[in-house]
């Protein structure tokens, strides 16, 4: 997972460790991509395991939407801008 803060012109970046343990959020959304859909799919499936609702989005989701809804509670179908 990469962080970027943006403020006065600058940008910082960084990796940060995606298992994210500590944080329980309500909602999760994930953009899916091909390269990295394995992985996302386990933190999808990490986070629904912790009772978060999680949704799936991008094109991966599009193309095989059946393959992304066992890792979701909601999926996105189409462009971003269009759903």
């Amino acid at each position: 997972m990469t962080t970027t803060r943006c403020g006065s012109g600058d940008e910082h970046v960084e990796r940060t460790d995606d298992t994210v343990a500590a944080v329980q959020p309500d909602l999760v959304v994930i953009q899916v991509y091909t390269t990295s859909a394995r992985r996302l799919y386990e933190l999808a499936d990490t986070y629904r395991a912790r009772g978060v609702f999680v949704a799936l989005g991008g094109l991966r989701v599009t193309s095989p939407p059946d393959e992304a809804a066992a890792h979701a509670d909601a999926i996105f179908l189409g462009s971003g801008e269009d759903t």
